[in-house]
C-alpha cells in the first residue's frame, strides 16, 4: 500500500502473512497514538503509516516517538528488558519490587506496555498486569487497558477481556475508539458475531464522530463470517452517519463480496 511500511520487527511475521489489502488495513488499529500492540501467540501483522496517520487519541500518553513506538528513558528500557527476562521465574515478583525500589524508580504505563511487547506472552503479560496494579503510584491508563485487551483478545480469553472491562469500569478509566475496535476484531476474529455486534453497537451510542477505520473494522468482520447483507447495512449506516468512505473500506467490500462470487455487487 502506498505510503506504509512493513514494521516487521515487531509483528514477527513475514509479509506473506498479509493476503490482501483488505487483511492489512483490518488489522491496522491504534491505540492512543501509536499503532497497535497485538499479543499471545498471534502478533497481527500491522502496518505503521508514514505520513497523516489516523489516531485515535485520548490525550493521554505523549511519550512516543516519530513512528509511534513508546517512547521510554534509557533507564526504563533497561527495566523493560530486564523484567521481560524475570517474568515467569518463582521469585519474579520480588526481584521485580526490589529492582525499582533499588533505583527508585516509576512504572509508568509506557514501560508496562513495551514489556507486553517484549514478552509476547499471554500468560505472563497477564500476571505482569496484576503485578503492576500493586505497584505504589501506579495507575492503568486507557492505553495500557486497550493493549492488554488486545492480548488476551488474540488469544480468545473472553472471560479475562470481561473481567477487564469491569476492572476498567470500576477504576474509572474511560474506554475509547480504539477499545471497542479491539473488541469488534477479537470477537470477530472467534466466530463471535453477536458479540462483535454490541461491541459496535456500544461504540455507535458513544456519538463518536467514528473515522472510517471504525466501520472498516466490522464490516471485514462481517464479511469474513459470511454475512454480507449485514455488511451491505453497515456501509449504508457509515454513509448515513456522514462518514466518507475510504479506499480502504472499497477494498474490504471489493474482496469480501469477489470471494462470495458477488461479482455484480
Amino acid at each position: 500500500v502506498p505510503g506504509y511500511a512493513w514494521n516487521a520487527a515487531a509483528c514477527g511475521r513475514g509479509r506473506d502473512a498479509c493476503r490482501s489489502v483488505a487483511d492489512s488495513v483490518a488489522y491496522l488499529v491504534v491505540l492512543d497514538g501509536r499503532s497497535s500492540v497485538a499479543g499471545g501467540k498471534c502478533w497481527l501483522h500491522h502496518l505503521v503509516k508514514r505520513k497523516d496517520a489516523v489516531v485515535v487519541d485520548n490525550g493521554e500518553n505523549k511519550s512516543r516517538n516519530a513512528d509511534g513506538k513508546v517512547g521510554l528513558s534509557s533507564e526504563q528500557s533497561e527495566a523493560a528488558v530486564y523484567f521481560s527476562y524475570q517474568i515467569g521465574k518463582w521469585d519474579w515478583q520480588e526481584v521485580l519490587t526490589r529492582y525499582i525500589q533499588q533505583r527508585a524508580m516509576t512504572v509508568t504505563p509506557d514501560l508496562v506496555v513495551r514489556v507486553f511487547e517484549l514478552l509476547n506472552d499471554v500468560e505472563r503479560s497477564l500476571k505482569f498486569f496484576k503485578w503492576a496494579q500493586k505497584v505504589k503510584g501506579y495507575e492503568s491508563n486507557t492505553f495500557v487497558y486497550n493493549s492488554i485487551l488486545e492480548i488476551m483478545g488474540s488469544a480468545k480469553q473472553f472471560r479475562v477481556v470481561q473481567r477487564l472491562l469491569k476492572h476498567m469500569t470500576d477504576r474509572g478509566c474511560r474506554k475509547n475508539v480504539a477499545t471497542f475496535i479491539i473488541l469488534v476484531r477479537s470477537y470477530g476474529q472467534a466466530g463471535k458475531i453477536r458479540e462483535a455486534t454490541d461491541a459496535f453497537n456500544q461504540m455507535k451510542r458513544h456519538h463518536w464522530k467514528l473515522q472510517p477505520l471504525a466501520y472498516n473494522s466490522y464490516i471485514n468482520i462481517l464479511l469474513k463470517n459470511n454475512h454480507h447483507e449485514m455488511a451491505k447495512k453497515v456501509y449504508q449506516e457509515m454513509l448515513h452517519d456522514g462518514c466518507v468512505p475510504d479506499k480502504f473500506t472499497l477494498s474490504i467490500l471489493i474482496d469480501g463480496f469477489c470471494k462470495a462470487g458477488r461479482w455484480s455487487e
